[in-house]
């Protein structure tokens, strides 16, 4: 039999842990066109409508925190069914929903239960791959979360022009029940009752390896650092390519898309060489190389040198780049505890969108502009490679 570190993951398999990943991010990005439609049919502010996208990552956030630890006792299958069954009933609770108080009520409760798809697809790729197996797998997987923020948006506003805000919690509800149904045909239970956690013992007590385990704290910082760049990407990118380039929307889209397509790019250069290369140098390749792009659009955004043109094509590198670090630092993250992978993906994805949402908008507090995103976003750069050598250090000794 082939090693799991070294045999590829099968497209079938991943594309599936792909679509299980990207119910949370859909539930989150797929909304947004809709939110100033909702505000005016629910008579109410900007600051409710947009808390009810803080609610979705705060609801993630705690949801995988229990997820985690639910599927180290008692397989992925069962735990991910229970979530998705929970993000079905919120989703249409949301579409029906007569004010903003109860929208933000169960918009919560929708983020905690799709948090189950991604502790199951990304502990599901760690049971059968390890080491350069799952980096590439992961690549896959992180790839289809990153481009979702670039398509649901579209998807999501062409749903609520033609048929109202409602509706999209509606198609969110079908998207929950189509995963869940190829989930159930598809993908068999990849931890096995010998590799659980003892029924007796405390659910949260999975947790505790890993919360003493200074080189997993550490390392886990390098991907929410990964996640911060793509995070500040996402969220100021309209306002500094359009308000401060000037460019018009139609213009702002092809831009959007080229810089997705360098995202895949990224992501499939990780998984074509990480069987040559290694996962630990892969890592430090893509930290270099984000530092490098990273200095380059600091310099351009402080200098105007070359424009929007000047500022867009080190930041379609960077983006690359960030694509060679984000997915294997998950892979070695992972790598010492494989008996309690869920638990860990779970504490690791609850830092990533913590320390993400905490960092991101910094962009509007340096002033909102090219050189405010450059300062955030080489920032996160620095953090990763500051933390990745710290993790060096701990394992030496």
């Amino acid at each position: 039999m082939s090693s799991p570190a070294l045999s590829r993951p099968p497209l079938g398999f991943l594309m599936l842990l792909g679509m299980m990943a990207a119910v949370p991010a859909m539930t989150l990005d797929m909304y947004l066109p809709a939110l100033p439609e909702m505000a005016r049919d629910l008579s109410t502010t900007q600051a409710l409508a947009q808390g009810t996208i803080s609610g979705v990552m705060i609801g993630s956030a705690v949801g995988q925190l229990f997820n985690g630890p639910l599927s180290d006792r008692f397989g992925r299958r069962r735990p991910f069914f229970a979530g998705m069954a929970l993000h079905i009933v919120m989703s249409v609770l949301c579409a029906i929903s007569p004010n903003i108080y109860m929208l933000l009520g169960v918009r919560m409760l929708q983020g905690a239960g799709n948090a189950a798809a991604t502790i199951a697809a990304f502990s599901a790729l760690r049971d059968r791959f390890a080491g350069p197996a799952q980096s590439s797998g992961m690549s896959w997987v992180q790839s289809v979360i990153a481009v979702v923020p670039l398509a649901a948006p579209a998807l999501g506003g062409f749903i609520a022009h033609h048929f109202g805000w409602r509706a999209v919690f509606l198609t969110l509800a079908v998207f929950g029940l189509v995963v869940m149904g190829l989930v159930a045909a598809l993908l068999e239970e990849t931890h096995p009752p010998e590799r659980r956690s003892a029924r007796g013992a405390p659910l949260f007590a999975t947790l505790t390896p890993l919360l003493r385990d200074a080189r997993f704290l550490t390392l886990v910082i390098v991907p929410a650092m990964s996640t911060t760049v793509l995070l500040t990407y996402v969220s100021a990118s309209s306002f500094v390519l359009q308000e401060g380039y000037g460019l018009t929307p139609g213009q702002f889209v092809i831009v959007f898309s080229i810089n997705g397509l360098m995202i895949i790019l990224g992501a499939q250069v990780n998984s074509r060489f990480v069987y040559r290369v290694g996962t630990e140098r892969m890592l430090w390749i893509g930290i270099a190389g984000s530092l490098v792009f990273a200095v380059a659009l600091l310099v351009t955004a402080w200098s105007g040198a070359g424009g929007v043109w000047g500022f867009s094509v080190p930041l379609a590198l960077l983006l690359a780049a960030n694509f060679l670090t984000l997915p294997n630092a998950v892979t070695l993250a992972l790598q010492r505890h494989a008996e309690r992978a869920g638990s860990a993906t779970a504490l690791m994805g609850a830092i990533q969108q913590f320390l993400a949402g905490v960092l991101s908008p910094l962009v509007a507090v340096f002033g909102g502009g090219a050189l405010a995103m450059a300062i955030v976003l080489l920032g996160a750069v620095v953090l990763a490679a500051v933390f990745g050598f710290v993790t060096r250090g701990l394992e030496r000794r």
